[in-house]
């Protein structure tokens, strides 16, 4: 199954939380890292929010379910030391499936593809990067989101740096 996940973190190191995220995402079973996209700097989104954010997205291929798959990803995030009672707030890292092949709909209570992700420049910007591991469908609704009308309101984010994995 090829999945996205987007990544992101604002507060301690945040690049090296990613790193670590990215490290134990290659290490879970039957599964590898197709491609990374670069590091994006992004206004935090939130009332209680403290930060920039260092956003990206990547593209893994993974033989397992969706289910288990979302376990790891939990449980990467825990280990990494994200707090659930932060809810939207500060974290060290948040790992969310925007994608998982063509799966639409709840699958034990995550939602596919990520309902808000067409709102979110910190995921499309990365998503363009790696688009040539996206149907083109996929890819022309991904730059339709990013020509959407641009508001005083809407996050700011803009590419920091690229990374080797």
């Amino acid at each position: 199954m090829k999945v996205h996940l987007s990544l992101g973190s604002n507060i301690g190191d945040r690049e090296g939380y990613l790193r670590a995220a990215i490290n134990r995402l290659k290490s879970l079973p039957n599964t590898e890292l197709a491609a990374a996209s670069d590091l994006y700097l992004c206004d935090p989104v939130g009332d209680d929010v403290d930060g920039y954010f260092l956003n990206m997205v990547v593209c893994i291929i993974t033989k397992m379910g969706i289910e288990e798959l979302h376990k790891n990803l939990v449980e990467i995030e825990k280990e990494l030391g994200k707090k659930k009672e932060n809810g939207n707030g500060n974290r060290t890292i948040d790992i969310d499936v925007i994608f998982a092949d063509d799966l639409k709909g709840e699958h034990d209570g995550l939602v596919i593809p990520h309902p808000l992700y067409s709102q979110r420049d910190f995921v499309l910007l990365p998503l363009m990067d790696i688009s040539h591991t996206l149907e083109p469908a996929r890819v022309s609704d991904v730059r339709r989101h990013l020509d959407r009308e641009k508001g005083d309101d809407r996050p700011r984010c803009i590419r920091y740096k690229s990374m080797v994995y």
